[in-house]
C-alpha cells in the first residue's frame, strides 16, 4: 500500500485555502509597508491578494450557503447568516477603529475632526464609494473598501443563490453564475482606473469567479483526480509572489483591469481547484502551519496593517523607511495576535446551533472552515 497524500485529507485542503489567504495577506502588506514606509513609490503588484481574496470569499460563502439543509426557509436562513456575517466581522472592526482613532488623535495625524468624521463611515462598511472619489479623510482607513464591496455581497448574493437553488441545480447554476462573472468584467472594463478598481462590480465578478467554483465543487460525482495539478498551482503561486516583489506600480493604471485582476483571479482559482489526489511542494507549503496561520488570523492582519504603518511613520518621522519598517512589523505582530485572540477566536469557536436548523460547527478545524474574510 501507498502512503495516502497529506493534501487528500480534507483537514489539509482546508489549510491550503488558509496558506492563499495568508499568502494574499502578505502579499497586501508588502504593498503598503512598502509604499507608507516610503521605501518606495513602487509598491508591487501586492494589490492582487486583495482579487484573491475576494475570489476566496465567493468561494467559502457559497459552499457554506449550499450545504444549508434543503428544506431550511429561506428568511430565516438568510437572517442567520446576516447575522453571523456581523458577529464575525464588527468586533476586530470597532476594535480597529476605536484603538486607532485614538492614537490618531493624540498624534494629531490626521487631526481628531477628521476622525470623527471618518469613523461612522467605515463602521457602516461605506467606505468604497467615498475612496473612489479620492482619498479619505482618514488615509490610513482607507484600506476597508473592500470590506465595503464583501459587505454588499453578503447582503445580495445568499438571497439570488437559495432562490436560484429551488430552480437550478448545481451544474447549471455553475454556468449561470460564470457567465454573469464574464459579463461583470467585461461591463467594468468601460469603468475608469480608480472605480474599477475600488466599486463593486469588477469585484463582483471575482467574487463570482470563486462561487462559480463552489458550485463546480458541489456537483455530485466529482472526482479525486478532477482539478488543478500541482504544476499549474505552483506556477500560479509563483505569480502572484513575482508580482508582489517586482518593483512596480500598477495600482490605479489602466493596465491593472488586463494584468494584475485577471492574473490574481486565476491564480486564486487554480489554487482552490487543486486536485484531491495529489501533493506537491508548494501545497504543502500553503498548508504549513505558518503560512495557514497566518491566513487564519489574516482578517485582523489585513485590518490593522495600515493604521499600524501610518502610526510608527507619524510617531517617528524623522526615521529612516528601513526603521519604520521595522518598527511596524514588531508593534503590527503583538496587536494582530491581540486582535484575533480577544476580538476574532471568540467568534470563531462560538458554534452555537441556529433557528434554522443549519448544522453546529463542533471543531475548531470545522468552525475555521465556514468562515469568510476580508
Amino acid at each position: 500500500m501507498t502512503a495516502e497524500p497529506a493534501t487528500s485529507s480534507p483537514a489539509h485542503r482546508e489549510r491550503v485555502l488558509d496558506g492563499l489567504r495568508g499568502l494574499a495577506a502578505l502579499a497586501v502588506v508588502h504593498v503598503h509597508l512598502v509604499f507608507y514606509s516610503g521605501l518606495s513609490e513602487l509598491d508591487g503588484g501586492g494589490h492582487a491578494g486583495v482579487v484573491v481574496f475576494f475570489v476566496l470569499s465567493g468561494y467559502l460563502v457559497t459552499r457554506q450557503l449550499w450545504r444549508r439543509p434543503a428544506g431550511a426557509p429561506l428568511r430565516a436562513t438568510y437572517a442567520d447568516f446576516v447575522r453571523r456575517r456581523v458577529v464575525r466581522l464588527y468586533p476586530a472592526l470597532l476594535g480597529m477603529v476605536v484603538v486607532t482613532g485614538a492614537v490618531f488623535a493624540a498624534l494629531d495625524a490626521p487631526p481628531l475632526a477628521d476622525v470623527i468624521r471618518t469613523a461612522p463611515v467605515v463602521l457602516a462598511q461605506a467606505t468604497a464609494p467615498f475612496v473612489a472619489a479620492g482619498p479619505i479623510a482618514v488615509e490610513p482607513w482607507q484600506h476597508t473598501w473592500s470590506l465595503t464591496v464583501e459587505w454588499v455581497f453578503y447582503l445580495v448574493w445568499p438571497l439570488l443563490l437559495l432562490a436560484a437553488r429551488r430552480r437550478l441545480d448545481a451544474a447549471r447554476l455553475r454556468t449561470v453564475v460564470l457567465v454573469a462573472a464574464g459579463a461583470l468584467y467585461v461591463a467594468s472594463l468601460a469603468l475608469s482606473p480608480r472605480v474599477f478598481y475600488f466599486v463593486a462590480p469588477a469585484n463582483w465578478a471575482a467574487m463570482l469567479i470563486g462561487a462559480g467554483l463552489a458550485l463546480h465543487h458541489a456537483v455530485p460525482g466529482r472526482r479525486d483526480d478532477a482539478g488543478r495539478d500541482p504544476l499549474v498551482v505552483t506556477l500560479g503561486i509563483a505569480l502572484l509572489v513575482v508580482a508582489t516583489l517586482l518593483p512596480s506600480s500598477l495600482n490605479g493604471h489602466p493596465a491593472y483591469r488586463y494584468t494584475v485582476f485577471p492574473a490574481a483571479a486565476v491564480v486564486a482559482f487554480v489554487v482552490i481547484d487543486h486536485r484531491r489526489d495529489r501533493g506537491g511542494v508548494v501545497l504543502r507549503l500553503l498548508g504549513s502551519r505558518v503560512l495557514s496561520g497566518l491566513g487564519v488570523a489574516s482578517y485582523s492582519l489585513y485590518l490593522w496593517h495600515l493604521p499600524v504603518v501610518w502610526a510608527v511613520r507619524a510617531a517617528w518621522p524623522d526615521a529612516s523607511p528601513l526603521l519604520v519598517c521595522a518598527a511596524a512589523l514588531a508593534v503590527l505582530v503583538p496587536v494582530v495576535a491581540a486582535s484575533f485572540v480577544l476580538l476574532e477566536r471568540p467568534w470563531l469557536t462560538a458554534g452555537r446551533p441556529t433557528p434554522t436548523g443549519w448544522p453546529a460547527r463542533s471543531t475548531r478545524r470545522a468552525q475555521q472552515a465556514e468562515r469568510v474574510q476580508a
